[in-house]
C-alpha cells in the first residue's frame, strides 16, 4: 500500500466549491476542484491539417498520380476550426457553422424539440439498393458453388445455392432510412450523456463531399477504440449529407434485437474466424460471397467502413493492421470490378472510452462473449457516469485514391529502402496478421503491396490523431512522478512543456491554444478525468499505485507513442553508453526491429534509417545530446569518427 504524507488540508474529493483563486492555488489552502468547469478552447487547431497526407506518396512535384484526389481549389473553403456536432440542432446544422465555430454557443438553451425537428429536416437523400441477386448470380459465387458441389459429390445445385444464400442472409445489411432517422435522434441523447462535446473539422468533411461528387466510392478505415466507433462515422457523415456507409462488424455483435438495429443502420456481420485449410468448401464459399458482397456495395456506389486493426485496442495504442478485407478491395480494383476507391483514414480521441479499460483481459482473463444482458449492463454503467468520454474528436484524413497508393507503394517497395525485416515468424494461429509489409519469406508481391497499404493507412490515422490533456498528465504521473508525487505547480509547468513539445512534433492537443490557454485550466481539465487514479492531497498530486489504476493511466499514456516513438528508440539505444553516430543509428534500428510488433515507426514509403538519423540531428539541435563535431547526418553511416556524449 502507498502511504501519503499527513496533511491538515481538506480533502479535494469532497464536493466543496472554493473560489477560483483558492481552487487553482492562489489562496490558502490550495485545493484543486475537479468538478469546476474550465474555459479551454476545444475548437482551436494548433497544427493545421495539410491536404497532403504523405509527401513521399502524394506530395512530390514529379508525382505520376493519375489525378488529384480532391480538387485543391476547394479543399480549404470552410472553417479551420472544430465544431461541436452535438450543438447542430441549436443552430440549424450546417447553416450555423460560423456560430458553432465561435465556441460561445454551449450555454445557449436548446429550443423545444430541437433534436426532433433537426432529425426530421436533415435529409438522407441516397438510395441503398438490394444487391442479393447480383451477389448470388456473380461469376465468382457461381464458381464457388460448382467447387462446393464437386467437393460434396452428393449435393445438388439447388442445395448449394441455398448454402450461398444463407451465407449472404447471415451477413448482409438492411439499411433502412427510417431506422437511421430514429437512431440519429437517439444518438443525440446518448452522445450528450456520455460526452461533453463531439468535435468535427468542417474542412475535413468538405474534402469528403468533393470526393463523393466524383462518383468513386469512399472507404472509411478507422482505428478502433470503443464500441461507439461503429456508429460515430455514420452519424457524422449524415450531418454533411454524405452517403451512409455499410459497416463491417463482427458476428459477435449480431445479437437478438441489437443485431437488427445495427443492420438497419448499415452494419453487415462477418465471421471473425475462418479456417484457411477448410476441406469442406464451406469457408471458401463464404469468402466468395463476402468478397462479392463488398464489391457489389462499392459498385452501387456506396461507402464502406471497416476496422483495419480488426478489434478494439486493449492498450490504448495502435494495433498492426489485418489485411483480409482490404485485400478484397485491392483485388476488386485490380480486376476492374470497381473503377477505383478513395481510402480515408479515420481516428478518434477520447478523454476516456465509454467502456473503460479492459482490466479483466489485461489481467489475463478470457474475453467474455457479448450478450444482450452484458450489453444492457454496459450501457447502464456507461450512463452512470455523465460525460465520461469527455471531449471527443473524430479525425478524417484526406481521401486518396487506391490506385495512387498502389502505384507509389509498388515503386517504394521495389526501391531498396532498407526496410527492417522480421527475424522470427509469429505463431501460425495468432489472431492478428503480424508480419510486416516487407518480409523476405513473403514471395507474393501482391500480398506485400496489400500489407504496405494497410500499414500506410494505419500510420496516417495514428499520426493525425489529436492528443488529450488526460494522456499528457498520465505520461507525466507515470514516468516522472510515479513514486514521489508532484507538487501542483511543478505538474502545471511540466504539462505546459509537454504540450509545447507535442505540438512541435505535428500533433494537436485538445483544449490548448498557444498563447491563450492557462496551465491551471489545462491541469484541472486533465485531472478531472483521472479522479479515480490519483489522490489530491493538499497541493500535491499522487498516483494511486494500485494495479488497476496504473493500468488505466498506462492506457492513457500510450496515446503519446506516435509522437515520441522514434525519439524513444534513439534514447533507448543511447542510454547505456556513448557511441559513434553510425553505431547509435544502427542500435536504434535494432530497437525498432525488436518493437515492430508493438509500434509502427514509419510508413512503408519512408527510410527508417534516415528517419532515425534526422531524429538524432534534431536531438542535437535541441541540446539533448552533444556531438564533438556536428555535420549533418545523411543516414548512410558516414560519420564513424564522431562521438556522442550526454549533455
Amino acid at each position: 500500500m502507498t502511504s501519503y504524507p499527513p496533511s491538515n488540508k481538506p480533502s479535494p474529493f469532497r464536493f466543496h466549491r472554493p473560489s477560483l483563486a483558492t481552487a487553482m492555488g492562489g489562496g490558502n489552502p490550495p485545493v484543486i476542484n475537479l468538478w469546476r468547469r474550465t474555459d479551454l478552447n476545444f475548437y482551436h487547431i494548433n497544427v493545421p491539417k495539410s491536404s497532403i497526407s504523405c509527401q513521399e506518396c502524394f506530395g512530390r512535384p514529379d508525382s505520376n498520380a493519375s489525378s488529384p484526389s480532391v480538387p485543391e481549389s476547394q479543399q480549404t473553403r470552410s472553417l479551420d476550426k472544430y465544431v461541436n456536432v452535438l450543438d447542430f440542432p441549436k443552430h440549424n446544422g450546417l447553416a450555423g457553422l460560423d456560430r458553432l465555430a465561435s465556441g460561445h454557443v454551449e450555454d445557449k438553451p436548446f429550443p423545444w424539440f430541437a433534436d426532433l425537428r433537426y432529425t426530421w429536416r436533415t435529409p438522407i437523400p441516397h438510395r441503398y439498393l438490394n444487391v442479393d441477386r447480383d451477389v448470388l448470380s456473380s461469376i465468382r459465387v457461381q464458381q464457388s458453388v460448382d467447387d462446393y458441389m464437386q467437393l460434396k459429390k452428393n449435393i445438388c445445385y439447388k442445395h448449394a445455392m441455398e448454402k450461398a444464400a444463407n451465407c449472404l442472409k447471415e451477413m448482409r445489411a438492411s439499411l433502412n432510412r427510417l431506422i437511421c432517422r430514429i437512431c440519429g435522434w437517439g444518438l443525440f441523447k446518448v452522445f450528450r450523456r456520455v460526452m461533453k462535446r463531439l468535435l468535427i473539422c468542417p474542412n475535413e468533411m468538405e474534402r469528403l463531399q468533393e470526393a463523393e461528387k466524383t462518383g468513386i466510392p469512399i472507404i472509411y478505415l478507422p482505428l478502433h477504440r470503443s464500441h461507439l466507433d461503429y456508429l460515430m462515422i455514420t452519424w457524422t457523415v449524415w450531418h454533411w449529407n454524405l452517403r451512409l456507409p455499410h459497416i463491417a462488424s463482427g458476428d459477435n455483435l449480431n445479437m437478438f434485437g441489437f443485431g437488427w438495429i445495427l443492420r438497419g443502420v448499415g452494419s453487415f456481420f462477418i465471421r471473425r474466424r475462418l479456417d484457411e485449410n477448410d476441406e469442406s468448401g464451406r469457408d471458401q464459399l463464404y469468402r466468395s460471397v463476402l468478397k462479392t458482397y463488398m464489391t457489389e456495395i462499392l459498385k452501387m456506389p456506396t461507402s464502406l467502413e471497416f476496422f483495419l486493426e480488426g478489434t478494439r485496442s486493449r492498450y490504448g495504442k495502435t494495433l498492426l493492421p489485418k489485411n483480409g478485407l482490404i485485400s478484397n478491395i485491392v483485388e476488386a480494383a485490380t480486376n476492374g470490378e470497381i473503377p477505383d476507391a478513395y481510402l480515408v483514414p479515420v481516428s478518434y480521441t477520447y478523454d476516456q472510452t465509454v467502456e473503460g479499460i479492459f482490466f479483466d483481459e489485461l489481467q489475463g482473463n478470457r474475453k467474455k462473449r457479448e450478450s444482450i444482458l452484458g450489453t444492457i449492463k454496459g450501457v447502464w454503467n456507461a450512463f452512470g457516469i455523465p460525460e465520461r468520454c469527455g471531449s471527443v474528436r473524430v479525425h478524417f484524413g484526406p481521401p486518396r485514391l487506391l490506385s495512387d497508393y498502389m502505384r507509389t507503394l509498388s515503386s517504394a517497395i521495389q526501391d531498396s529502402r532498407e526496410h527492417f525485416d522480421l527475424t522470427h515468424a509469429p505463431h501460425m494461429n495468432c489472431y492478428r496478421e503480424l508480419l510486416p509489409w516487407h518480409n523476405e519469406r513473403c514471395q507474393d508481391p501482391q500480398r506485400t503491396l496489400i500489407r504496405a497499404i494497410g500499414y500506410h493507412v494505419v500510420h496516417t490515422a495514428q499520426n493525425q490523431t489529436s492528443i488529450s490533456m488526460c494522456s499528457l498528465i498520465s505520461a507525466l504521473l507515470l514516468c516522472k512522478y510515479r513514486t514521489s508525487g508532484a507538487h501542483i505547480s511543478d505538474l502545471r509547468a511540466d504539462l505546459e512543456w509537454l504540450v509545447t513539445e507535442t505540438i512541435s512534433r505535428g500533433f494537436d492537443v485538445i483544449g490548448w491554444e498557444s498563447g491563450h490557454t492557462h496551465q491551471n485550466e489545462a491541469t484541472t481539465e486533465a485531472l478531472s478525468h483521472l479522479s479515480e487514479s490519483v489522490v489530491l492531497h493538499g497541493d500535491h498530486v499522487f498516483l494511486k499505485l494500485v494495479h488497476k489504476e496504473v493500468l488505466n493511466v498506462s492506457y492513457q499514456r500510450n496515446a503519446l507513442i506516435p509522437p515520441f516513438s522514434v525519439t524513444s528508440a534513439v534514447a533507448l539505444a543511447f542510454v547505456s553508453k556513448s557511441a559513434d553516430v553510425d553505431g547509435l543509428v544502427s542500435r536504434a534500428l535494432q530497437v525498432c526491429n525488436l518493437l515492430q510488433m508493438e509500434v509502427i515507426f514509419c510508413k512503408p514509403c519512408e527510410n527508417l534509417r534516415q528517419k532515425i538519423a534526422d531524429e538524432v540531428n534534431q536531438m542535437v539541435s535541441d541540446g539533448l545530446i552533444e556531438l564533438r563535431t556536428n555535420p549533418p547526418l545523411d543516414g548512410r553511416g558516414e560519420t564513424e569518427d564522431l562521438k556522442v556524449t550526454v549533455d
